[in-house]
């Protein structure tokens, strides 16, 4: 689509400097190691690739593009979600805030619960989003996932529960820290949200894609993606209608 864009005359230029490209490469091919040869096509070749560069670039505008996706809060994506080496240098470093909203948490539990702990007692708030296990929206994720049935989520969901439970107890005996949070939702779970403080990871629930398989994004504070992800969350969290107490 950008070659139709151009105008007559740069598709024009454009060409010439490709045939000098072609030509550079012809006296490479043939310099025979005669080096006077061999400058020239080498000089023909770096000619001819500025030249097409510094013709296009106008129109690639990297730095444009750069710019855009880094005021919207887009900081990098990774194919997968499992990006547990990051998540966990990000926890340690934990001072205000982690929320998380996903499907039963089992993973993250077994992967964070030692870092998680850690930081309830320093006085970080810790608040979790799992689906309820008696709603629908869990068999039909659970299909899509090509997982099995949504019933076994009811384990992972008492390991989170009597997790908490142990966590919030020592918080009560010891009188410092802030207690780990749980609700339950019944809504479409239509995205994962990870916040570490000013770090947000988000990523879809895409059919017959297990969700630790599909891409993520990661996203800053005070830019207009962390704020809709984070209001999203809060709105979740607060809604009685579809949110219950575990």
């Amino acid at each position: 689509m950008m070659w139709f864009s151009l105008k007559d005359k740069t598709k024009i230029i454009i060409l010439i400097n490709i045939i000098i490209i072609l030509l550079g490469l012809i006296f490479i091919g043939y310099s025979q190691n005669d080096q006077i040869i061999l400058n020239i096509g080498a000089g023909l070749l770096a000619s001819g690739i500025v030249a097409i560069f510094y013709l296009i670039y106008p129109h690639i505008d990297f730095e444009r593009d750069y710019l855009r996706f880094r005021q919207m809060g887009l900081k990098d994506i990774y194919l997968r979600r499992d990006q547990s080496q990051e998540y966990s240098e990000l926890l340690k470093k934990a001072q205000k805030n982690i929320d998380v909203l996903g499907l039963g948490l089992n993973q993250f539990r077994e992967d964070n619960e030692s870092i998680i702990k850690e930081k309830s007692l320093n006085g970080v708030a810790v608040r979790l989003l799992v689906v309820d296990s008696k709603s629908p929206i869990l068999s039909i994720r659970s299909y899509q996932e090509n997982d099995l049935k949504g019933e076994t989520i009811d384990i992972p969901l008492k390991k989170l529960k009597n997790y908490a439970i142990e966590v919030n107890k020592i918080i009560d005996e010891l009188k410092k820290g802030k207690k780990i949070q749980i609700k339950r939702y019944n809504a479409v779970p239509s995205t994962m949200i990870f916040r570490i403080d000013d770090i947000m990871f988000v990523g879809p629930y895409l059919h017959n894609l297990p969700s630790r398989t599909t891409i993520t994004f990661k996203i800053e504070n005070n830019t207009e993606l962390f704020k809709q992800f984070e209001n999203h969350f809060n709105e979740l969290w607060n809604d009685t209608g579809c949110t219950f107490d575990f």
